[in-house]
């Protein structure tokens, strides 16, 4: 982190001076007040724009992890499943506490292992939560 560092040196004599002393000093107080400011609205808004970044990777990785279930559950032949699967993975999230971007690759994987939307919804529903529990990924390789 920089530093700030500002030397003021200055000689004030009489009461003319006492009163210029004061009138620097309050001009002083004042410009480092506007430079906060400044380097206050200059950090917050760095800080928005990293996390509008974020957010469009986060919801980029989530439509494509989305896109990759669904390609595999239509290539494996159960198209007509798809809104089931999409409510498995909802419920499940909400049941287990465990974020859909987990679920979904999880639910691929025993999908295209097992070859059937049921036995690989089973397999996640038995596996996911106690998982989760233990601190182990729901990830299946």
């Amino acid at each position: 982190m920089a530093d700030l560092r500002v030397d003021i040196a200055a000689e004030f004599v009489g009461k003319k001076a006492f009163r210029e002393a004061d009138m620097a000093a309050t001009r002083l107080d004042k410009t480092i007040k506007k430079l906060g400011r400044s380097i206050g609205l200059t950090v917050s808004t760095a800080a928005i724009i990293r996390f509008g970044k974020e957010s469009v990777k986060a919801f980029a990785a989530d439509e494509a992890a989305a896109s990759r279930l669904s390609t595999a559950v239509s290539n494996l032949g159960y198209s007509l499943s798809q809104v089931k699967v999409k409510e498995f993975i909802a419920s499940t999230e909400a049941s287990a506490g465990i974020l859909d971007d987990k679920l979904r690759p999880a639910f691929q994987a025993l999908l295209t292992t097992y070859v059937h939307t049921f036995r690989s919804a089973s397999h996640l529903k038995s596996t996911g939560p106690t998982g989760h529990k233990s601190g182990r990924s729901p990830q299946f390789k």
